[in-house]
C-alpha cells in the first residue's frame, strides 16, 4: 500500500509468497486451461516467466492476479520448467 514520506509517495516492497506453486487443470468452455498459482515471484518475475511458458508451448495465455494461465494442457510439463526458473533465480 503506499504512503507519503515528505510529501513523496512511496510504495511498500511486495514480500514473495510462502510455501510451494501450485499446478491444476481448469475445464472452460469445452476447453483445459492451465493455471500456475502460489508462485513464490514478484509481478515482473511472474510475467517473464509466463511469456516464456508461452514461447515454450507454442500457446496462449495470461497473467491474472498473480496466477499464470495458460491455453492447454501443460501441467507435467510446467512443473520442471517452473522448478528450473525457480532454481534458476535463486
Amino acid at each position: 500500500m503506499p504512503f507519503t514520506l515528505g510529501g513523496d509517495w512511496v510504495e511498500t516492497p511486495k514480500e514473495r509468497p510462502p510455501g510451494p506453486f501450485k499446478i491444476h487443470k481448469e475445464r472452460r468452455r469445452q476447453k483445459i486451461v492451465t493455471r500456475i498459482t502460489r508462485l513464490p515471484l514478484f509481478d515482473d518475475e511472474i510475467k517473464e516467466l509466463a511469456k516464456s511458458l508461452r514461447h515454450s508451448f507454442a500457446c496462449g495465455g495470461s497473467v491474472k492476479e498473480g496466477a499464470i494461465e495458460l491455453q492447454g494442457d501443460f501441467a507435467d510439463k510446467a512443473k520442471e520448467l517452473v522448478k528450473d526458473y525457480l532454481r534458476k533465480i535463486q
